[in-house]
């Protein structure tokens, strides 16, 4: 009974309500901080040491992973004298992210080596913050004079062969091996009077090629050669110049020789005349066009029957030089008892594989005994005529 009423005072006080309350809500405050301290989170890079040149801006992506909805506050605690280093995302510095479970924030890491950075090892330091939760992560920037390792210029085929009406492409990778995207600049050297050009495998005009750090890039190299090339074996070289360096990749080309014969009359004409059973002579020149040697060459005729073609100095060459010509004289004799009119002639030369022929429409032409029998018997007809007359017109 005592309790009982010294217990009514206070609640009817409005005390012990406000007591009530304040308990009831301070139970989700202390459940809701537990929840938050036990979030984790992560800070990590793909290439946490690299290698750079003295005077290089290097962009490192980091990515920053939890499991629940959080703020992250990020900083550079620790950078080289004289270095410069700050974290961007979205195109500005920032000092904080927003982190939710599956996706990273778009957070880069710039630094700048300065010119006179020493040869050797070099340490940034990241921190992230965040619920009384800290992580560091050290990048190590090895600085060298000599950075040209981190990229690589690579062909599937450095050596290719072909004729000298072929054009020659070759399939070119291009390794990045840094953290950073870079562009490189292309172009080829080779032989003088070629049609040579370097370009992104995806691009018909660029003649640059954009390649993100840990990827690679395709190339596309094309050679092509006058068609009177000599047989021979060409060099090529594809530069690739960005990141303060060039990289050089020796390219090869062999040529291989062709034939090409042509065979024609000395003076362009497709005809010619003669009379029947005596000789004429057709000049002939035989050409090779190629840039190989010709080898084993045969002229021969195909004529009417009784006919005879011989050539001079012979119907056999042994050898035709690249670009070179020699004269033949084709002899053609008509069988004696042609009759007068044209006729086909067909010369032909066959060697090394190939073939080419010359067609001639050949006149033969009457004696020119004939022409003056012709005239003695005209003659005597019209002495026989005028004695006639002379004769039978007295009577």
């Amino acid at each position: 009974m005592v309790a009982r009423a010294g217990l009514r005072p206070w609640v009817r006080s409005g005390r012990f309500t406000r007591a009530l309350l304040a308990g009831l809500l301070a139970v989700p405050l202390v459940v809701l901080g537990g929840a938050r301290s036990a979030a984790a989170y992560d800070m990590t890079t793909n290439y946490p040491a690299v290698r750079v040149g003295p005077g290089e801006r290097t962009e490192m992506k980091l990515d920053i992973s939890s499991d629940t909805i959080q703020r992250v506050n990020l900083s550079v605690v620790s950078v080289p004298n004289g270095w410069d280093a700050r974290l961007t995302g979205g195109g500005f510095e920032i000092h904080a992210v927003y982190t939710r479970p599956g996706t990273n924030p778009d957070v880069t890491l710039e630094v700048r080596v300065p010119d006179d950075a020493p040869e050797g090892p070099h340490q940034v330091l990241v921190r992230a913050e965040s619920g009384g939760q800290v992580v560091e992560m050290p990048v190590i920037f090895d600085v060298a004079d000599d950075v040209t390792g981190a990229f690589e210029l690579t062909a599937q085929f450095a050596q290719l062969q072909g004729k000298p009406t072929d054009t020659f492409n070759f399939d070119v990778t291009l390794n990045n091996n840094s953290p950073r995207q870079v562009a490189f600049a292309l172009s080829v050297d080779g032989p003088p009077n070629w049609s040579l050009t370097a370009q992104p495998s995806a691009s018909t005009q660029a003649s640059t090629i954009t390649v993100e750090g840990g990827e690679s890039g395709s190339i596309r190299v094309s050679a092509n050669p006058p068609d009177d090339v000599p047989a021979g074996t060409y060099d090529l070289v594809l530069h690739a110049t960005g990141a303060g360096s060039t990289l050089d990749l020796p390219l090869q080309v062999t040529v291989q020789g062709t034939v090409d014969l042509e065979l024609t009359t000395a003076d362009g004409r497709l005809n010619a005349k003669g009379h029947a059973g005596k000789t004429s002579a057709i000049p002939l020149v035989v050409r090779n066009k190629g840039s190989a040697p010709l080898q084993g060459l045969t002229l021969s005729a195909s004529s009417p029957s009784g006919w005879d073609v011989t050539f001079e100095p012979s119907s056999s060459i042994s050898v035709v030089g690249p670009g070179e010509t020699v004269n033949v004289t084709a002899r053609v004799r008509p069988d004696g008892d042609s009759v007068a009119g044209d006729y086909d002639l067909t010369i032909r030369g066959s060697g090394g594989g190939e073939n080419a022929s010359v067609a001639v429409r050949y006149a033969v032409e009457t004696s020119s005994w004939w022409g003056v029998i012709g005239v003695i018997v005209i003659a005597l007809a019209v002495v026989v005529l005028l004695g006639v007359f002379r004769r039978f017109g007295r009577r």
